[in-house]
């Protein structure tokens, strides 16, 4: 009994994966900063802003793609703050910032690599920090300064045994807390926002939860 069990979850996970793999990542993650909407496409290799107030059938204000190398290929997460976009793209491996008014085929002002990008997904930004998440190769929280550029370490690392990551997703970030979203543990668990190393999550949240794949606070 107990080995169909563990056959029944191991297949969960795959379909999970999958899902995640061709159908879930970034088809619509948005976010807001003056006014706009900001849309990583994850199969369109694109980001697509539209104003708040967009309705039904209304055309993108601007559309961001960047066919030089790396090319801009899978967009599994997407943050702006006041005058940048930050896009986590599972394709090149790599953080692509663009300018906050960017639009059509442009060459990302600076890209971050990590020899720990391997699988990424969410993303995240507040005034001094980058938060990224790898799902699988180790599955972590990874945190760069906001002004990061080319090949960097990170400066702190949430990874390791004691997190109880399984698949961390998305990330939320406030002025205290870190919120991640793990999506083969069907839970969200809380950090620290200035958190490092292989820690326990302080809080975590699991009713009514069932892989989720995005997360986003009202800091209010």
């Amino acid at each position: 009994m107990k080995r169909k069990g563990f056959m029944i979850k191991e297949i969960r996970i795959c379909v999970i994966a999958f899902l995640l793999a061709f159908l879930t990542i970034g088809f619509c993650i948005p976010s807001q900063s003056q006014g706009m909407i900001y849309v990583s496409n994850f199969s369109g290799g694109t980001v697509t802003v539209f104003p708040l107030n967009a309705d039904n059938n209304v055309a993108p204000t601007s559309t961001i793609s960047y066919s030089g190398s790396p090319y801009l290929g899978n967009p599994a997460g997407i943050a702006v703050d006041a005058s940048w976009i930050y896009v986590a793209d599972d394709h090149s491996n790599s953080i692509l910032v663009f300018p906050i008014d960017a639009n059509g085929d442009v060459a990302p002002t600076r890209r971050i690599f990590c020899s720990s990008f391997q699988h990424l997904a969410g993303i995240a930004v507040d005034a001094n920090w980058i938060y990224v998440v790898e799902v699988f190769s180790p599955p972590q929280v990874m945190i760069f300064p906001i002004d990061a550029d080319g090949t960097v370490t990170p400066s702190r690392q949430i990874s390791g045994t004691n997190t109880t990551f399984l698949g961390p997703y998305k990330i939320a970030v406030d002025a205290s807390w870190m919120y991640v979203a793990d999506v083969f543990a069907s839970r969200i668990d809380v950090f620290p926002v200035d958190g490092n190393g292989n820690i326990a999550p302080t809080r975590w949240i699991t009713s009514g939860l069932d892989a989720p794949t995005a997360i986003d606070i009202d800091a209010k």
